[in-house]
């Protein structure tokens, strides 16, 4: 029988790779938005655009892929398939393909965050009904319109498109954050640990995500 202690181990191991990678994601936004706080252009309001949606994809990558490496909750095949990214088709010979699947940021998200809960046998569902979910499907916009300019003016980000972009970041990221507090609490009610166990848990990841900052 595993341990609290063994059990603490796992969960770390299994999980630092991803915070790693969000980490830097992180950094990478908070110092797209220091350089637009010193120098503000437009040049620096794209790169913080395009910056925010690289940390958001790069989070739901990584979200997707712990989903996917928790031995919990079974799994549906259409489920398992979408967290590889992995979708199927018939070739011209009528031959079962694979290749890869394409998703709408939107869409993406939602199930992400969803399946992340579920590999613990946590209920959960994204609230889009409010000013978060609205800044992201908004700077998601202009994100698309920057990556796919049809004209000079496509390329200028509003001082509202700005704020709106911000506001994604920060919503998404406190989604996130909650998302994991909860999947811990849940994880330690599954397996019998303390309260106290869960909460030098938490200490273990906050300083291994200070340190990897740190390091940067």
């Amino acid at each position: 029988m595993n341990t609290p202690d063994a059990v603490l181990r796992e969960a770390s191991d299994a999980t630092l790779p991803s915070m790693r990678l969000m980490a830097t994601l992180w950094l990478d936004t908070a110092q797209a938005e220091r350089t637009l706080q010193s120098a503000d252009s437009q040049y620096a309001r794209r790169q913080y655009v395009r910056t925010v949606f690289a940390m958001i994809e790069g989070m739901v990558f990584a979200t997707k892929q712990l989903a996917t490496g928790v031995p919990g909750e079974t799994m549906e095949p259409a489920e398992t398939a979408m967290l590889r990214g992995v979708a199927y088709d018939l070739d011209e010979k009528g031959k079962a393909v694979t290749k890869t699947a394409r998703l709408a940021l939107e869409r993406e998200v939602r199930f992400a965050l969803r399946m992340y809960a579920k590999s613990v046998g946590l209920q959960y569902e994204l609230d889009v009904s409010g000013r978060g979910w609205q800044a992201l499907t908004g700077a998601k916009l202009v994100r698309d319109r920057l990556m796919h300019p049809k004209r000079a003016e496509d390329l200028d980000v509003s001082n509202a498109e700005l704020e709106t972009a911000k506001e994604a970041a920060l919503w998404f990221r406190q989604e996130h954050s909650d998302l994991q507090e909860a999947m811990i609490d849940q994880i330690a009610r599954k397996r019998g640990l303390t309260e106290q166990q869960v909460v030098e848990f938490r200490l273990f990841r906050k300083n291994e995500l200070e340190r990897v900052v740190a390091q940067r």
